[in-house]
């Protein structure tokens, strides 16, 4: 006897219409608000990428102003200062070749003799007269007493016997113009730079010097005229310091 097998299977029924499962609902609901935002994350994240390059370019055009301005100053002030170490050089030569013609006034009496008093006073005032910025002009003996001074009264009596710029002229018959350290004056109030140059006798032996003194406030002038803005300093010091 012949059957016939019949098979069947069951896909469950179709939900009617409007009618899905909680699950189907739920993905579809997912998908739905994932298509929506991803724009705005897109958006966002562009805005932050944007200015995030706006904040680096004006980090870089601030960095490149700041060293274009520190080039700018750096060569400023260079210049500043060679014009102020020209000033002062001329100035020193000033000082040098007034010294070297004292020098060579006080001599010539020495070989006539001895030092004149009136006449050598009169020198003192005629050479101050060449070197305006000088504070003073004096004659230092060969014991280290000052004789005669534009500023000076002999009576004073003052000794410069243990100051460095004097025992290098002692000592030193090619000294030449010799610029001691800043000190403190013993005539004059105040500090000085003093310059100095040595005179000698006739058989070439240590007869004194003279030294013109140079008031710390003709440096500051100088140093006045440089701009270096509210926080920046300008000072001289001696190269050994």
């Amino acid at each position: 006897m012949r059957g016939t097998v019949v098979v069947t299977q069951d896909y469950g029924s179709a939900a009617p219409a409007g009618q899905l499962d909680g699950n189907t609902q739920q993905r579809r609901g997912f998908i739905d608000r994932s298509l929506i935002e991803q724009p705005y994350y897109y958006l966002v994240a562009g805005v932050i990428l944007l200015n995030l390059v706006i904040a680096l370019w004006g980090w870089y055009s601030l960095r490149q102003s700041y060293l274009q301005f520190e080039r700018q100053a750096e060569a400023t002030t260079q210049t500043l200062v060679r014009l102020l170490d020209q000033s002062i050089s001329d100035s020193s030569e000033d000082v040098n070749r007034t010294l070297k013609e004292l020098v060579g006034d006080l001599e010539a009496q020495l070989q006539r003799g001895s030092l004149d008093g009136k006449r050598t006073k009169l020198l003192l005032e005629k050479y101050h007269s060449w070197i305006p910025d000088v504070y003073a002009i004096r004659i230092v003996g060969a014991n280290g007493i000052v004789l005669w001074g534009t500023d000076y009264d002999a009576q004073s009596r003052v000794d410069l016997s243990d100051r460095d710029h004097f025992i290098q002229q002692r000592d030193h018959t090619d000294a030449g113009l010799f610029v001691g350290k800043t000190i403190p004056g013993r005539i004059t109030k105040g500090w000085l730079v003093p310059m100095t140059r040595r005179f000698s006798k006739p058989d070439g032996s240590f007869a004194g010097t003279v030294v013109a003194s140079v008031h710390t406030d003709y440096f500051n002038r100088l140093l006045a005229g440089l701009d270096v803005g509210a926080h920046g300093v300008a000072l001289l010091r001696a190269a050994d310091t």
